[in-house]
Parts: C-alpha cells; structure tokens; sequence
C-alpha cells in the first residue's frame, strides 16, 4: 500500500514545478487516492477510534472513543479524570450533547449542521455533496509542510479551510470559525502521524486548538466494519426528556406576551463580547417589606447554572430576612431556603464579683 501511495504521488500532474494552482478538485479526489483509494474506503461501514486524550498545559487527561456507521451516526465518548464522561453524536435527525457539568443539549441552526456534517462517514468521498464551493486559493506553510489551501463552503455554516501537503497529499490543517454554545470561536486542527491501519492510511495524532486550549489525541486503535450494537447511536435518556420536552412546546400555541411590569426588569452580562448571564426580575415594597423574584441562567466556559427561582425578601431598610432558590449546577440539583428573622442570643460576659450580685435576667443577658 506505501508503494502504490508512492507511486501515485510521483505520477500526479499536480505536483509539477509551475506556478498555476491545482483545482481543488484536483486536490481533495488526491487526497482519498493517497489514503487508500475510493474502493478500499467504500468496502467500510462501521469505524470505531479509540485514543488517548490532553489538555495540554493543564495537567487534564481522558480516554476518547469515537463509533462511526453509515450514513452519518456518530457518538464520541470522551471519559475525563475526575470529572466525568461527555457525550456528542448524531443518529441523523438529531446532532447532541451530553456531559456532567453542563447537562444534556440539542443542538440547533448553525451547530447543528456542523454535526451531520462532521457525523458523515467517509466524508473525503462525498465532499461534492457537503460543501456547495471548493476553491484553491494559494500556498501556505503549515508546520514546516508547503501546502496547498482548499476553501470548503458549504450551504449552512462557515467556510473551512483545508491544507494538504504539496509534496504528499495528506491533509495537514483545517481551520474554521465554528458556532457554539457560546458564541462563534476561530477552531484549527493539526493532522499527523499518518499510518496503516489496514487498507486505509489514517492520521494518529489531532491536535485541535481553540479560545485559547489546546487538546491533544493520539489515536491507539481503529477498526473497520467491527460490530456496533444498534442502540450506541440512541440517545441519552436526559437527551430524550429534553427532545420531547422541546416538541411538545413546540405543539402548544404561543401564550400571550404580558406587558412588562413597571417594576420588574431582565439584566445580562457579557464577557468579551458575549452574553453569558441573564436575569429576570420583579420587585415589591410592601408592609415594610422589599421583595425581590426571579430567574436566572448563566454558562461559563463548561459550566452551565439554571435557576428556577430565586426570591429575596428585606426589612425596610434592605436588611435580609428570608432568601430562597431553586436551581441546577449541570445535573446537580440545587435547594437553598434561609430565613434570618430569628435573632440569635448571646450571653455577655460578666465578672464575677458582678456575678454574684443578684441581677434581673434582662441584665444578664443581652440580645445581639
């Protein structure tokens, strides 16, 4: 299979010395010739990955699992120490994600067709109905690798840059803007350490950097056609609450919006641009009291805070009475309830030649 990889690339029209680019078409049907050939890929159904994986700098590392089936289910399992498993994967009408800390989600728009398109099973072969424009637009360095660049565009989402070597047509980079939770953040992935694994010349090692973090995998094993049991593509069963959730609200006529009251408000904040808190509030001054209810929700980075309820109540002069809220830190479910009406006794101190002297109790103790 080396010989026949090397063959090709001595033979490929492409690679003489000139200075006209090569369509892109040219380059990315090259792509799958060096990595094993149409044939070799269409005789696979099922791929299953399993790797090791980083987070390089931060001292963090897990296990990844990948299952793969045609035409485009996917599930990742990536298993990190002392926090727990995430889940993604696609069955192909739904693209989702499951983990500890944020809780499941349904991916929508955008991020959605980004799943199914990254969930495609051999997605080198099908490219012309994935993306609506390739195009070469020059030559790039990549890690001490001349490569061409191919911009990929595809009918929902933003354009993907691919770099495959000049010399042997392996895809060395991608780099995109991908949509998220979060917002938008500029992604790249590092290919290397291509090797066999059977019939197919496969990359060993992704480094895949994004909003600053750097993730490392080094893959172990591939196999190809191996058994997958019909339910790893099923989704999570909080997944499935939240799906049904989704589609029943979907069915119910929409409410009728409520004029804002005059004494309620919505507050959000922003860090770097994006929102990633908001707040919904009334507020109340009555009997001498001042009440404040709400709900909130918050995402930091992979942690995802929901509150249900929140309610606060005061004196007249905002000193606290009770405060109550109801919420969920990912999965972990939050219940707080004080109340701070009940003045706490405290007995002074007092000498004991005053001690002896016969004193009422209002004089021996005092309230704080």
């Amino acid at each position: 299979m080396h010989k026949l990889a090397l063959a090709l690339l001595v033979a490929a029209p492409y690679l003489a010395a000139d200075d006209t680019l090569p369509k892109a078409d040219t380059i990315l049907d090259h792509f799958v010739e060096v990595t094993g050939g149409k044939a070799a890929f269409e005789k696979h159904h099922t791929e299953i990955v399993h790797g090791n994986l980083e987070f390089v700098g931060r001292g963090l590392k897990g296990t990844i699992a990948i299952y793969q089936a045609v035409p485009n289910k996917n599930r990742a399992v990536i298993e990190l120490e002392g926090i727990g498993k995430i889940e993604s994967g696609s069955d192909g009408e739904v693209a989702w994600e499951n983990n500890a800390m944020q809780g499941p989600r349904v991916k929508q728009g955008v991020e959605r067709a980004d799943a199914f398109r990254d969930a495609t099973f051999n997605a080198a072969l099908y490219w012309r109905k994935l993306y609506t424009k390739a195009e070469t637009t020059g030559v790039e360095t990549v890690g001490g690798h001349e490569c061409y660049k191919v911009v990929l565009t595809p009918l929902e989402g933003n354009p993907t840059a691919h770099f495959y070597d000049k010399k042997s047509g392996f895809l060395i980079k991608t780099a995109a803007k991908r949509v998220t939770q979060m917002g938008e953040i500029e992604a790249e992935t590092l290919v290397d350490d291509y090797r066999p694994e059977g019939d197919i010349v496969t990359a060993h090692k992704l480094t895949n950097k994004f909003a600053g973090q750097e993730i490392q995998i080094t893959v172990e094993k591939v196999e190809f056609n191996a058994e997958i049991g019909k339910d790893r593509f099923d989704m999570p069963d909080e997944v499935k609450a939240l799906q049904k959730k989704a589609e029943t609200a979907a069915v119910k006529p929409a409410p009728a919006v409520a004029t804002p009251a005059a004494n309620g408000g919505k507050l959000t904040l922003y860090m770097s641009g994006k929102a990633i808190s908001t707040e919904n509030y009334t507020l109340e001054k009555a009997d001498g009291k001042v009440q404040v209810d709400g709900s909130a929700s918050a995402a930091i980075g992979p942690i995802k805070i929901d509150i249900e309820q929140f309610k606060v109540v005061t004196d007249g002069k905002f000193q606290p009475q009770d405060a109550v809220a109801k919420g969920k830190l990912g999965q972990v479910q939050m219940n707080v309830k004080l109340s701070l009406r009940t003045a706490r006794p405290r007995t002074k101190w007092i000498p004991d030649k005053v001690r002896r002297k016969k004193m009422t109790p209002s004089r021996q103790t005092r309230w704080w």
